[in-house]
């Protein structure tokens, strides 16, 4: 996931009366974090969102339907419908939300394109293609990440493969369990359980803290990740407080361009960062 700063207003929003907490007896499971809105997936696969996206509140644009994976892009959201299909909405420059035919285990939407790993194995990639970052090179896969204007995936054997374009430069030659691409870099968690980051790190967001990790997620300028305690660390840029979360446990965490947001322990989500578009305002438990 990579996402692209959008001019959305000033000020500090409050949370939208029109974003609802999950109906009694689930939980948050999920969360995602685009440009200036958020997204969260409860255990029954219901999506409620909140901020705004190009085209106003972003919990208008979300379909009335359940999904078992959820991707933000920058101003477009995808996912994989109860049904195995991909359904997105919001921003479609490029093609970028008009997704293919056909069954999906995943959904990755990148700032300007969009990835998903068929049901057999192959990645399949639609929106521009300027850099390349949407022609995924063959075999099968086990994840895949579309980021700002490149693309990477592990192969089932555990390596990496990117594709896109050269500035967000060359993963290392080690396996890998996990992988998040960002606007022009990329983090994943290795079999070993540390993290590992190439391409841009002007503001540090390629330079992960020592540790073992269970997630990791590469945002616009910054990157979060949830060490085997549970708790959030994240580095990079932080001018927003984006890079500042707060004490706790968590079991899921998504790094937007200038704010994060993360699902804790307890099942509620709690964002950190840039709020003027409501963003960081999610819904109660």
């Amino acid at each position: 996931m990579a996402v692209l700063s959008i001019v959305v207003g000033s000020g500090t929003a409050g949370a939208d009366p029109a974003v609802l907490p999950p109906d009694a007896g689930q939980k948050w499971a999920e969360v995602i974090a685009g440009a200036a809105y958020s997204c969260a997936i409860t255990s029954a696969g219901q999506v409620q969102c909140w901020g705004r996206d190009l085209f106003g509140p972003a919990y208008e644009q979300a379909p009335d339907r359940t999904f078992q994976v959820l991707s933000a892009g920058a101003n477009h959201t995808c996912g994989v419908t109860s049904k195995g299909t991909v359904k997105c909405w919001g921003d479609n420059e490029g093609g970028k939300a008009r997704a293919p035919s056909g069954t999906f285990q995943m959904v990755s939407a990148g700032v300007n394109h969009t990835c998903g790993i068929t049901t057999a194995g192959g990645v399949r990639c639609w929106g521009r293609v300027h850099d390349g970052q949407s022609s995924p090179p063959a075999g099968t896969f086990k994840t895949v990440s579309a980021g700002g204007s490149h693309t990477c995936g592990i192969t089932n054997g555990g390596s990496v493969q990117c594709w896109g374009s050269a500035k967000t430069g060359q993963p290392p030659d080690r396996f890998f369990q996990s992988i998040s691409a960002g606007r022009v870099h990329t983090c994943g968690i290795t079999t070993s359980g540390s993290v590992a980051c190439w391409g841009e790190d002007f503001f540090g967001q390629s330079s992960p803290p020592e540790g073992v990790f269970t997630a990791v997620s590469a945002g616009g300028y910054h990157t979060c990740g949830i060490t085997t305690a549970g708790s959030v660390q994240c580095w990079g840029r932080g001018g927003e407080g984006q890079s500042t979360p707060p004490s706790g446990t968590f079991g899921a965490v998504a790094a937007g361009f200038l704010h994060t947001c993360a699902v804790s322990s307890a099942g509620e989500i709690q964002c950190w960062g840039k709020n003027t578009a409501g963003q960081s305002s999610p819904p109660a438990k």
